[in-house]
């Protein structure tokens, strides 16, 4: 009778057993599979990109817990891919997969042959790069190189980190603007921390491109700095 209860105890899966152990119509594939994928939560989407859990985790506490630590999927799309391997069970090739499948959709969002892209209001330029800057955690500025009707031509990176004029140079800019039939320029970038406020440099690095625009006849239209939910255009400011 012993022996017999015993082995009853040990047939009792743990509170959070492995997937395999769960019935067949509970598990996020074959969910996926016959009710669609937009019916599994969002824990249960990250399960299927992580693939396996740990011994004590399933793939769904995974991802539960990912969602935990990183509050929501914005903070989670954001964090860096050492912030994710600080969570037990994920190494190096989950944080991997996490971080490529939050970069694919970013992409997605932002790519530009679905449309042709026209900037011809400072909606519209927030519209296009907030979705490419106002997750970074560093500084990036563009230029978007337009035609005669403020459709985008090319969106060019012009630097990382932090800016300044010895990053910032109007000859480089005007180096890649010159290779193509250009009738105007938009220069736009992020502040991480938020403020779209432009600071002096901001404001002195702009006016030297607008200066070296008019020696090539190519007009800087705006100046639209980028941030979460919130842009300043310089052109409504009158600063240009």
């Amino acid at each position: 009778m012993f022996s017999h209860n015993k082995k009853e105890k040990e047939s009792i899966p743990p509170i959070s057993m492995k997937i395999k152990y769960w019935p067949e119509n509970e598990r996020p594939r074959e969910r996926a599979r016959n009710y669609g994928i937009e019916s599994l939560s969002n824990a249960e989407l990250l399960a299927i990109i992580i693939g396996k859990g740990t011994k004590d985790l399933s793939a769904v506490d995974l991802g539960r817990e990912l969602l935990r630590r990183f509050k929501n999927l914005k903070g989670l799309g954001n964090a860096h891919i050492e912030d994710l391997k600080k969570i037990k069970g994920i190494k190096d090739a989950k944080a991997l997969a996490i971080s490529a499948v939050f970069e694919l959709a970013r992409r997605y969002q932002s790519s530009k042959e679905e449309r042709k892209w026209v900037l011809s209001s400072p909606e519209e330029v927030y519209d296009y790069y907030s979705p490419k800057l106002s997750h970074l955690t560093h500084e990036e500025f563009h230029v978007a190189i337009l035609d005669t009707r403020n459709t985008l031509i090319k969106d060019h990176l012009v630097s990382k980190g932090i800016l300044d004029a010895t990053v910032v140079h109007p000859r480089e800019i005007f180096m890649e603007v010159l290779r193509y039939p250009c009738a105007g320029i938009i220069l736009v970038h992020n502040h991480p921390g938020g403020n779209p406020e432009p600071s002096d440099e901001d404001i002195g690095l702009t006016r030297r491109i607008v200066e070296a625009g008019r020696i090539f006849g190519i007009d800087v239209l705006d100046h639209v700095i980028v941030c979460q939910g919130k842009y300043v255009s310089f052109r409504a400011r009158s600063i240009i």
